[in-house]
């Protein structure tokens, strides 16, 4: 009987050493599994709705730079998968294309092109716990918030003391301005902060909605109405272009202003002769002499036959921060993790310096440029 007791203790000795064997294998190979599959980064604009153009230019500087982090390792050896949709510059394709990329696993979402389009994005992504991570929102409408939003551009009451120190400086007063409704949170929201800088400005807008272009004629007589000294035109690269022509035809001779949304070499297609002069409110410089942008600047006209743009050159800059601060996490990769890691980051960029506030907003620099022969030039660094 003892000797049937001890046969039956060596079986279940070995059967759970088998057991043992079977679980450190099981646990292995989910480490295994887990440290080589891709990290999920999705990236959310408009490449096909209304103005969707420029949005061509972030979507290649973001898979750029996907492709150089690959293959330079990935993150600890896992790499980035990029999933690229199109929300089509509407609400409805907004919230499909975010909720496609969270059931698709994206721990973070660099989105949108447009500040309104990522107030709709904004409960939907955070409210899942994804990072929702853009270089283009300026909206001050989602600043200073303790949330999962975090972006590498300046807020709109940062743009709005640049032109308000650039107007005051030359003793600008009476000021009529263009308000794109398609995205009232960034030109509105730009209005109205300057509207509340001061009692010394009279100032007006007129709507015009980049969506539903025409009436360009129209709408430049009816911002000539007040005499106005200054015209700040707060929408797309196209509608600018057009509205600083047909300002000229109609003889104003003032000064033109235009936000950093009609930054581009396009800007020059559809305004010609009439942009010449026109000062651009910008956090971005046109050239930019490092040894990283330059070697951007190769491997993006190397990878698609063209110049980059500074749209292009943002989600670049996202993709390499956003690296960084994966590589910087020990364990699980969560959208609280990631943005205790960005926040806890010190960025050095083909784009200059970058560091977030406990926020998740960052101040940069702010410049005054100057178009000029079919280009821009530094007039005035308004804010270091």
């Amino acid at each position: 009987m003892a000797r049937h007791d001890w046969r039956i203790g060596v079986i279940l000795k070995r059967a759970l050493l088998g057991l043992l064997l079977i679980g450190a294998i099981f646990l292995w190979n989910c480490h295994i599994k887990e440290t080589s599959r891709p990290i999920i980064i999705g990236l959310s604009v408009n490449l096909s709705g209304a103005t969707g153009a420029p949005s061509d230019d972030i979507r290649d500087g973001a898979i750029l730079g996907v492709k150089e982090v690959n293959q330079n390792g990935g993150v600890r050896g896992r790499p980035i998968q990029l999933l690229i949709r199109d929300d089509h510059n509407t609400k409805e394709g907004v919230l499909r294309a975010d909720q496609e990329l969270i059931d698709a696993g994206a721990v973070v979402i660099i989105g949108h092109s447009y500040s309104q389009n990522t107030l709709i994005a904004y409960p939907l992504v955070t409210g899942a716990g994804r990072v929702l991570f853009t270089g283009y929102t300026a909206t001050s409408k989602l600043s200073g918030i303790d949330d999962l939003f975090i972006r590498t551009s300046v807020d709109d009451t940062m743009y709005a003391k640049a032109f308000d120190l650039y107007l005051k400086k030359r003793g600008f007063t009476r000021l009529a301005f263009l308000v794109d409704i398609s995205n009232p949170s960034f030109s509105l929201d730009i209005f109205r902060l300057i509207g509340k800088s001061g009692s010394h400005y009279r100032l007006w807008y007129v709507e015009y909605d980049s969506r539903r272009p025409g009436r360009f004629k129209e709408i430049a007589q009816e911002l000539l109405e007040g005499d106005p000294e200054a015209i700040i035109l707060l929408t797309e690269v196209k509608g600018t272009g057009i509205l600083a022509q047909k300002l000229r035809e109609l003889g104003y001779k003032g000064l033109l202003m235009a936000s950093i949304w009609a930054y581009g070499p396009r800007l020059f297609t559809f305004g010609d002769d009439a942009v010449e002069g026109l000062i651009l409110i910008s956090m971005l410089k046109p050239k930019y002499d490092n040894p990283g942008y330059k070697l951007f600047e190769r491997n993006y006209r190397d990878e698609f036959g063209r110049s980059p743009t500074v749209k292009a050159a943002r989600a670049y800059e996202a993709i390499w921060i956003l690296w960084d601060a994966l590589s910087r996490i020990d364990g699980k990769i969560t959208g609280n993790a990631l943005k205790e890691s960005l926040l806890a980051g010190n960025y050095t960029t083909i784009l200059g310096h970058v560091a977030f506030d406990k926020f998740g907003d960052v101040r940069r620099p702010i410049y005054a440029l100057r178009a000029t022969r079919g280009n821009f030039v530094v007039e005035e660094e308004l804010f270091h």
